[in-house]
């Protein structure tokens, strides 16, 4: 079976993406702990029958916990985020379910399975518990975004968990810093998935993996220096407090030097 898993899904940004015919998914699974999301979460899997809505976190552990800023794109149980962006304050007390203990209860071993983490900071724990509990293999690739740098302490968190991952013998992930590229979001979902073959008509995963090594360790084995230079010199100049016609002027820097995400590939069609 062909299986995606959306872990911080929101409200269906990525589903719009994954739905699609052309990657040929049986089984598309929604984890999202926020009761705000679920209305639009609801609305796409009424129309998809493959969309099935977690109404939970994965994370290291299975418990209760808050979800602070709860319904917004910075929706954490990792704690209240700083700056100046208004991302709410509401907070709900949500379930987290550990990421093993799932993928060993509702997923095969001959599944292919193809996992996001968007889920500001509880990626570290996804990812820990997968390797500690032997269950990072079960993947096909698994596209790890590292939200945690942005929580004190954060970017030490996640300098220790990729000098982990650069000790994996067959790795089967990458860093969305390094593979989400494309004008929409749609599109850098398309242009990860397109990276590695899944949107490929071969059906047997071992050669699909064979045919695209040299992506899994070309992208697996990004350290992230710059991004995580990036960003620990915006905590030393404090870059949230800046007026926003200054940050506007640095992005567009970032743009023309084309440093940024947020531009078209080949393979955006």
């Amino acid at each position: 079976m062909r299986i995606f898993l959306d872990v911080g899904a929101h409200v269906g940004e990525t589903l719009i993406e994954v739905a699609k015919d052309r990657y040929r998914f049986d089984r598309i699974v929604a984890f999202e702990p926020s009761a705000a999301c679920l209305p639009a979460l609801q609305v796409m899997a009424d129309k998809d029958t493959r969309i099935e809505i977690c109404r939970a976190g994965l994370s290291n552990r299975t418990a209760t916990a808050q979800l602070f800023h709860a319904g917004s794109l910075a929706g954490s149980v990792i704690g209240e985020i700083g700056g100046d962006n208004d991302h709410g304050n509401s907070v709900e007390t949500v379930s987290l379910i550990e990421a093993s203990s799932w993928l060993r209860d509702n997923t095969a071993p001959t599944d292919f399975i193809v996992m996001k983490t968007n889920c500001e900071g509880s990626e570290v724990d996804i990812v820990d518990n997968l390797l500690k509990m032997g269950m990072l293999e079960r993947l096909y690739v698994l596209l790890i975004t590292f939200d945690i740098r942005v929580y004190p302490g954060g970017l030490a968190t996640e300098k220790a968990m990729r000098r982990r991952l650069a000790k994996v013998q067959k790795p089967n992930f990458c860093f969305s810093d390094d593979v989400m590229i494309g004008l929409t979001h749609e599109d850098r979902i398309h242009h990860w998935l397109h990276l590695y073959g899944v949107d490929s008509l071969l059906g047997d995963p071992a050669e699909l993996r064979r045919n695209h090594t040299g992506q899994f360790e070309r992208y697996a084995r990004k350290s992230g220096r710059f991004v995580l230079f990036e960003h620990w010199v915006k905590a030393k100049v404090s870059y949230a407090n800046f007026p926003q016609p200054v940050k506007r002027l640095l992005q567009l820097s970032k743009r023309a030097l084309g440093l940024h995400r947020e531009r078209a590939t080949d393979d955006d069609a």
